[in-house]
């Protein structure tokens, strides 16, 4: 969302206003803007800079403190959360790195695999439905394997910040072939690891599902089947069950 030289006002029941203005950039972006909340005689001003698109919502916990989410966008696609703690007489101001509103496409369709409840293909768009601070879908850049986006649910913990007990679903359709014959070991139907290995042949296509984001990956083939691999990223090259990923898989990509 992208103003220039004007401004966007969002009220809560005639007791906070909230204010975003673009003020302009120097030489490189991204562009600067100021935020302004007021509630009553209390007025708070806070600059932050993001690259044409800030999201305020508005998060009142069950507790019944207060929040405003603001979703930024940053380099390489990162999105940062700046959170700010709303008070009577005070704001107080924090931030998280690779955060963003996850949002499915409403007219949606399955991949061409036409697997029964796989992962859909998903993009963000300014149509955010964050609505209850006790579920709210949000979504990460990943480095498993290839650059990608997973999606997990949060809530609002006692601080005012997301908290997820949930691993990732991949959300981006990204599809691996294997160069070689590799073995990998089988999930159950609980999508945990049954201590059962085989080996998928070469020319296989697999389909990356759900991960942690650090220590594993979950695939799908075309027929359903679920797989498991223990991966390696904070590293380049990055490993799968050990073995040079890229010497595995064809259809790996990152970014920059």
């Amino acid at each position: 969302m992208k103003q220039k030289n004007n401004c966007v006002k969002y009220k809560y029941v005639n007791t906070l206003d909230i204010n975003i203005t673009y003020t302009g950039r120097e030489d490189e972006y991204p562009e600067e803007y100021t935020l302004t909340i007021q509630s009553g005689s209390m007025e708070c001003n806070f600059n932050f800079r993001s690259y044409g698109n800030c999201e305020p919502f508005f998060v009142k916990n069950t507790d019944g403190s207060c929040y405003l989410y603001l979703f930024t966008s940053h380099e390489n696609d990162y999105s940062v959360l700046l959170i700010y703690k709303i008070t009577n007489s005070d704001v107080t101001p924090a931030s998280l790195d690779n955060f963003a509103p996850f949002c499915l496409e409403q007219n949606y369709e399955e991949l061409e695999t036409n697997l029964e409840n796989s992962y859909r293909s998903a993009h963000r768009t300014l149509n955010y439905t964050l609505t209850n601070p006790e579920h709210m879908m949000l979504s990460s850049r990943l480095s498993t394997l290839s650059t990608c986006f997973g999606c997990k649910d949060y809530h609002a913990n006692v601080a005012g910040v997301p908290q997820s007990e949930q691993d990732f679903l991949i959300s981006d359709p990204l599809r691996f072939q294997l160069k070689q014959d590799f073995e990998l070991e089988l999930c159950g139907k609980d999508e945990k690891p049954s201590g059962k290995n085989q080996i998928v042949s070469k020319g296989a296509v697999l389909y990356p599902y759900a991960t942690d984001g650090i220590s594993y990956l979950l695939f799908k083939d075309a027929d359903g089947t679920l797989f498991y691999a223990e991966i390696e990223v904070n590293q380049y090259p990055q490993l799968i069950n050990g073995v040079i990923a890229e010497d595995v898989f064809d259809g790996m990509r990152y970014a920059g």
